[in-house]
């Protein structure tokens, strides 16, 4: 976990769990918060590698199972890693920062699949990296997206799309 985000989260009267934070103290309270209003969470028990490289976009299109010519910084799309049998090592969800593509899976699963990617690169120009520690994660929660976004689309325009949301455009 990113240290200046933990030292936030702490501040705020985190509880932590290892690296995440499963409540703030009363877990009963903030679950009926949940189910009536907007909420902003931690998603620490997650973790991001990135893949950079001139051939990052070939190299994970040969190696999981989605599309990566549709993912895009306003794209994300869920995507897995299978073994050559066939069956799934882990699921992720995959979205473009700049050139570099981020796969975020369970933080647990990192160092394990950053490995087994490693290990396939060869002659490509790719690198495969852990940026648990640079980027955080949140989640975001609203009964509705007027909640959030306001009664307009306008409210949104200008902004910038740091929550990839599959299939969909946050702005």
């Amino acid at each position: 976990m990113n240290p200046d985000w933990q030292q936030f989260l702490a501040q705020q009267g985190a509880i932590f769990n290892a690296d995440s934070v499963p409540h703030f103290g009363d877990a009963a309270a903030e679950l009926n918060v949940t189910a009536q209003g907007t909420v902003l969470c931690d998603l620490s028990q997650f973790g991001t590698l990135r893949a950079s490289g001139e051939d990052a976009q070939s190299f994970l299109q040969n190696m999981l199972s989605s599309d990566i010519n549709e993912v895009s910084a306003s794209h994300a799309q869920l995507s897995s890693l299978n073994s050559p049998k066939g069956r799934m090592l882990v699921t992720m969800l995959i979205w473009r920062s700049g050139d570099d593509y981020l796969l975020q899976l369970p933080r647990a699963l990192c160092e394990p699949m950053r490995k087994k990617l490693s290990m396939y690169v060869l002659r490509a120009k790719v690198k495969i990296s852990d940026a648990s520690n640079e980027i955080v994660s949140l989640g975001l929660s609203a009964r509705t997206r007027r909640k959030f976004w306001g009664n307009s689309s306008a409210n949104c325009r200008n902004c910038r799309s740091v929550l990839p949301i599959p299939g969909r455009r946050v702005c």
